[in-house]
């Protein structure tokens, strides 16, 4: 989490959001808060006089720092803080958890003292001490059978399943646990002197003796460091140039060697964790690959631990018949053996008849009547004891199955053995070639130890190809086997399942847990859990880890030293700026990161494999836990409760850095957020990354104060605010479409003329005050349709429908608009009405027909009315201007008729004074009017005597020569000298 949020930091800065606080740069913080440590660990090491790899990781960022590359002094804290949780995650951790095998030890006993039992604490039991051990219970002491006959499960320490009968005189241990018969045991051992606390302590010296193994940066960082500093300083003299001295020291920073080991661990851990192998440890994961000798404990490993019935002998008896009597006998017992013996018979169809009487022999065996048939079933001394002797062929079976290493069962009836059976252990398929395969890996020795008998371990080793076997050992001795392999000089590789195999998995150099199979203290004490049980994984394991090795010791000689080397030179040279040596060394480490990828395996097999990798994952992670195959949702809960058992420190640490980080916000451009703490309002956010306590101490509102939201009133849409219909102003629209859902409690008005009127609206709103939208609203959208459907009522109930369908429409927008404002106003909202628009007004759907009949006749009489008043205007105006116009002839006329009597007054006073002033002329005029109108058809010439000298009338005929006469008549000056004519 810590190097995650330095390398958020470092983000941040490179592409500008922040680059400054209170005007301090911004690299600087990242380098003081995330390198804080290394700077410590590099005194605290030159304390104690050594040297190690975050010295010289310290040296180059305050280089840095003193020449003001602020940027590449955060790159480097941040590349060694990557190394440094890349290393954690694959260093060593605590294999052991105690506390399981704690748990097995019981707390109280029971003891007899002066003939009278009570239960005491365990610390005060003595040797000496009698304990009761009644079935069912854990034996708390280690002791001898002084009373008593029982099987004793002792697979906690010996990993048999087979449970052992216990008799007088026979040694019990503490933490086995007693099936079936009551014991009285003579406590030997109390205590911390137990065989059980023996083992515990022997684990916890282990664990002490387990140091972690020196980073091998580390130790290159105690010649790496002073030839660095000596080249830098050599640079500084020889140059007098303090760049290029401070390049050398950044180009030279160890990232490369600090990233070399981890990030190949990591890559080798995910490549066998995808093939089911999960490696705990990079200490064990660099074991691995010098493995030399292999150690197997026997069963649970390379067996099933699953008994079975192996062998029926009959021996006078068909087999079917010895084993039919067999489970007869045994069909009362609770005897582990007794239940597989009556299982194997049913499996094969035989029935199991019911026996007459029955009695259980603890230790031994049982006796039973079987359709009047006296058979005895149990071990051979029972047989014995009750007069049943061995034929030569019975003794000859016995020693062989014996030899094959088989538990026997003898089965008596009357006085002869009739048949025996065996129990056998199955060998897992594929053991043989698991070991073959280690063989052809290099394993220079294979090895089994166990605790069953002698021949039951060598014909398992021979099946397998293990020459080398060790029987009929106990928890201690396995680890002192090991130590002893140990000191040949071999590095040795534990494979085991069970509590017994906890302390030899813990002293060898790797301890391998077969997880499918094994017991969670196994899985815990051992470096290696096997996902499933498979043993052939064991190859690829060893595989896999010398190939890690041999990919650090690359990315250490190649890219560490051989491509830094360069750099430096380039950088002593001068070649190299500080910038330019910040991303040299940054190409060293990508460098060493992609080799170590290669580890992970071929392109093309992780591309077949990245499908299914995280559902393999959360199969191998159910199976590690050991959760069954659950629906999802009890499977997440079963998880969730496991890992909540495992380590809640470490989730509740998680869960704390995950609530601490889930403070920071970041605020869009645009936007403003709201701060409060603790309810109270501290003040306003601008735009970019912010932190604040998180929730519940602290709560930010983010605010859109640039975004116009819209709003529907009277229906809604799926497909966008007002995207309603293109038809929406049709009254008969019946809006069925998917997309539109008609609300009719929002939409359903009355006009101000009482009609009912539907009528929808879109309004567009924006936050004017974020302040006041944050803390006084809860839900913006319900206020807002509040209060504009309460204006849109107001404003349709003060107006006729009339303006609602046609004319009143944008007026009524407005009213509506301004009313809301004022509301919104009134309750101190912080938003602003932007816009109201009126989408669709028309009658309710069920009154259209009605109300287009009412409007159809309506419309009618309207229309005759208006052809009724258009006629009479018509008329009316036709008469006033044929009136006007008499009127008007009226005047015109006598007009004219004064006009014309003026003008003949006017005429004949003009003519009475021509007359009187020269009577000639008028006499004339006279004579010539009436020649005109004597001679009306000839043309007649009137000539003027003057123009031609004398004065002639000249009258020419109708067939006579035409003249022109002048357009102009002579003036009448001359015309007074003109004689009259004749007659």
């Amino acid at each position: 989490m810590f190097p995650a949020v330095v390398a958020v930091l470092v983000l941040l800065r490179w592409l500008g959001p922040w680059k400054t606080i209170g005007g301090l740069d911004l690299s600087v913080l990242i380098v003081a808060f995330g390198g804080w440590r290394i700077f410590l660990g590099a005194v605290e090491n030159l304390l104690r006089f050594q040297i190690k790899g975050d010295l010289p990781v310290a040296i180059a960022s305050l280089a840095a720092l003193s020449i003001g590359q602020y940027l590449a002094a955060a790159e480097v804290i941040l590349i060694m803080l990557i190394g440094e949780a890349l290393e954690e995650f694959t260093s060593s951790r605590t294999q052991a958890d105690l506390r399981r095998l704690i748990s097995v030890m019981p707390r109280r006993a029971r003891v007899r003292v002066d003939g009278e039992e009570r239960e005491v604490p365990v610390e005060e039991v003595c040797v000496g001490t009698l304990v009761i051990v009644r079935p069912g219970e854990r034996l708390p002491v280690d002791g001898e059978v002084v009373e008593g006959a029982s099987d004793v499960d002792e697979s906690a320490f010996t990993g048999e399943p087979i449970p052992v009968a216990k008799t007088p005189g026979q040694e019990v241990l503490t933490g086995t646990v007693n099936l079936t018969g009551a014991l009285e045991v003579r406590a030997s051992k109390v205590g911390e002197d137990t065989t059980l606390a023996r083992i515990i302590r022997l684990m916890e010296q282990i664990e002490e003796q387990e140091a972690p193994v020196q980073r091998r940066a580390d130790r290159y960082a105690v010649y790496f460091v002073p030839v660095v500093l000596a080249i830098a300083l050599a640079v500084f003299l020889i140059t007098k140039n303090k760049v290029s001295a401070i390049s050398v020291l950044v180009v030279a920073c160890p990232c490369s060697l600090v990233l070399a080991v981890p990030t190949a661990v990591v890559a080798a851990l995910g490549r066998l964790a995808r093939d089911g192998v999960l490696v705990k440890s990079g200490v064990a994961l660099e074991a691995c690959g010098a493995i030399d000798c292999v150690v197997f404990d026997k069963t649970g490993t390379l067996t099933l631990g699953q008994p079975r019935v192996g062998e029926v002998v009959g021996l006078g008896l068909p087999e079917e018949e010895v084993l039919q009597l067999a489970a007869a006998a045994e069909s009362r017992s609770e005897h582990v053996i007794g239940r597989l013996i009556e299982t194997e018979a049913r499996q094969r169809g035989l029935p199991v008849v019911v026996p007459e009487d029955f009695e259980a022999l603890p230790g031994l065996g049982v006796r039973a009547t079987v359709k009047g048939r006296r058979v005895t079933v149990g071990r051979r001394e029972l047989l014995e004891e009750c007069g049943i002797a061995l034929s030569a062929q019975a003794l000859q079976e016995v020693e062989g199955l014996h030899a094959a290493g088989q538990t026997l069962v003898l089965v008596g009836v009357d006085t002869e053995v009739v048949g025996l059976l065996s129990v056998v252990d199955q060998v897992r398929e594929h053991a043989a070639a698991a070991v073959a395969s280690l063989r052809e890996a290099g394993v220079r020795r294979i090895v089994i130890l166990t605790g069953d008998n002698e021949n039951a371990a060598r014909n398992l080793g021979n099946r397998v190809g293990i020459n080398e076997v060790y029987a009929g050992l106990l928890p201690r001795e396995k680890s002192e086997r090991i130590r002893d392999l140990q000191a040949e000089g071999l590095r040795v590789l534990m494979v085991g399942d069970g509590v017994n195999d906890a302390p030899a998995l813990a002293a060898a150099q790797v301890g391998v847990a077969m997880g499918d199979i094994g017991t969670d203290l196994a899985a815990e004490a051992a470096d290696v859990v096997l996902m499933t049980d498979d043993l052939t994984r064991l190859e690829p394991l060893l595989r896999i880890s010398r190939r890690a090795l041999q990919t650090i010791d690359e990315n250490i000689r190649w890219f560490a030293l051989a491509f830094n080397g360069v750099g430096v030179a380039l950088a002593g040279w001068g070649k190299v700026t500080p910038v330019v040596a910040a991303v040299i060394h940054q190409i060293g480490s990508l460098a060493v990161i992609s080799n170590s990828l290669r580890l992970l395996g071929s392109p093309r097999q992780l591309g077949k494999r990245a499908a299914r990798t995280g559902g393999q994952a959360l199969r191998n992670l159910r199976e590690y836990v050991g959760l069954p195959a659950l629906p999802k949702r009890r499977a997440l809960a079963a998880l969730l409760r496991r890992v909540w058992q495992a380590d809640r420190r470490v989730l509740v640490g998680g869960l704390l850095l995950l609530w601490v980080a889930s403070g920071a916000y970041q605020i869009g451009p645009g936007d403003a957020g709201v701060v409060r703490v603790l309810g109270r309002y501290l003040g306003t956010a601008q735009p970019g990354l912010r932190y604040s306590p998180p929730w519940p101490i602290g709560r930010v509102t983010a605010v859109a104060t640039s975004r116009v939201r819209a709003l529907e009133i009277g229906f809604r849409s799926s497909g966008g605010v007002g995207l309603a219909q293109s038809a929406a102003y049709e009254w008969n629209t019946q809006h069925r479409s998917k997309s539109y859902r008609a609300v009719p409690a929002e939409s359903i008005m009355v006009s101000g003329d009482a009609n009912l009127v539907d009528v929808t609206a879109v309004v567009h709103y924006q936050v004017a005050d974020p302040v006041r939208y944050a803390l006084t609203l809860t839900s913006g959208p319900v206020l807002v349709r509040a209060i504009c459907e309460h204006a849109v009522r107001c404003a349709v109930n003060g107006a006729p429908a009339d303006d609602l369908l046609v004319s009143g429409r944008a007026r009524l927008e407005e009213a509506i608009l301004q009313e809301a404002q004022t509301l919104a106003d009134h309750y101190g909202s912080g938003l602003r009405i932007v816009r109201v628009a009126l989408q669709d007004v028309h009658p309710p759907v069920e009154v259209v027909d009605a109300y287009r009949s009412v409007s159809s006749e309506a419309e009618q009489k309207q229309r005759k009315i208006n052809e009724a008043e258009a006629y009479a205007g018509e008329q009316l105006l036709l008469g006033q201007g044929e009136s006007a116009k008499q009127r008007l002839d009226a005047a015109a006329y006598a007009v004219n008729r004064e006009r014309r009597a003026v003008g003949d007054a006017t005429r004949f006073t003009f003519r009475e004074q021509a007359y009187r002033s020269g009577p000639q002329v008028e006499r004339i005029r006279l004579h010539l009017k009436a020649v005109d109108e004597g001679l009306t058809s000839p043309r007649k010439i009137v000539l003027d005597s003057q123009a031609v000298g004398r004065r002639q009338l000249l009258y020419v005929g109708p067939e006579g020569l035409r003249l022109s006469l002048p357009q102009e008549a002579p003036p009448a000056a001359d015309l007074q000298n003109v004689p009259p004519p004749a007659g």
